[in-house]
Formats: structure tokens, C-alpha cells, sequence
């Protein structure tokens, strides 16, 4: 039985340097482009909840959600306190479990035909450790 053995050879100089240098010139480009922009990342409205508390009887909270929200994430790895959050909210989406309590909500104290979204705008991102992140910001409904 005959068993064949081959020797690769390395290229020659010239073109292995040529190689490392297209390599470094790649990973250069490629760094200063993952720098550049930061990941941005749509909400997506089927898996994302909002949750909204509304002070009732200067005793108690209720509780609701808000569906189908819009919006985005900008994210930079390299710099997470730079993230920004955009969200629009639709109101009649609202929802606190209760088709009266809904009503009183949306009518009486967000005027939901007046105003159809409400808007999250972050305005400043801390990082709390290495997988949370608090964001910051204002909520505009009506306007105000």
C-alpha cells in the first residue's frame, strides 16, 4: 500500500505580505465603519408592551399596556450612553383590563380623539452594568 504525502509551500513573501496588508487595511475599514454608525434596531410592536400607571382615588394605581408600538434604537457598542430611543404610542390602544375603566382613560383624562399617539423621545441613556441600560426622557401627549 502506497500513501501520498504533499507539502504545501508557503506563498511567496511578497504575496503573504500583500495578503496581511489587504487583511489590516479590511479590518481598519471595517472598524471605522462599525464606529461611524451605531446598530439601529426597529421595535418590533408585536412583542413590545408599554406599561402605564394611572393614579386613581389618591390611593391606588391602575395598571395598563399600550400596544403596537413604532419606533427605533440607535445602539453603539463601543458606547452605550449614546444609544438614543424613539417611540410613537398609539392611545387607543391603551388598555387597563376594564372596557368602562378603558373609556374613562381615554376620553376624560387623554382626550384620545384630540390625540391619537403619544411620543417617547430619550434624552439621555445610563449605563447601569454590562446588560442594562436606564433611558431617559420626555413624553409628549397632546402636545404637552
Amino acid at each position: 500500500m502506497h500513501t501520498a504525502h504533499a507539502r504545501l509551500l508557503p506563498p511567496p513573501r511578497t504575496a503573504s505580505l500583500r495578503l496581511r496588508c489587504l487583511a489590516t487595511l479590511l479590518a481598519v475599514i471595517a472598524t471605522a465603519a462599525a464606529q461611524a454608525e451605531p446598530a439601529r434596531f426597529v421595535i418590533d410592536p408585536v412583542h413590545t408592551r408599554v406599561v402605564v400607571f394611572v393614579r386613581h382615588a389618591q390611593f391606588s394605581r391602575a395598571v395598563g399596556t399600550v400596544s403596537g408600538a413604532q419606533g427605533e434604537v440607535l445602539f453603539d457598542e463601543d458606547d452605550p450612553a449614546s444609544a438614543s430611543v424613539q417611540v410613537a404610542l398609539p392611545l387607543a390602544r391603551l388598555d387597563f383590563g376594564d372596557p368602562a375603566w378603558n373609556e374613562v382613560v381615554l376620553s376624560d383624562v387623554l382626550d384620545v380623539d384630540a390625540t391619537a399617539q403619544a411620543r417617547f423621545a430619550s434624552t439621555r441613556v445610563e449605563l447601569v452594568d454590562a446588560t442594562h441600560l436606564r433611558v431617559h426622557g420626555t413624553l409628549t401627549i397632546a402636545g404637552a
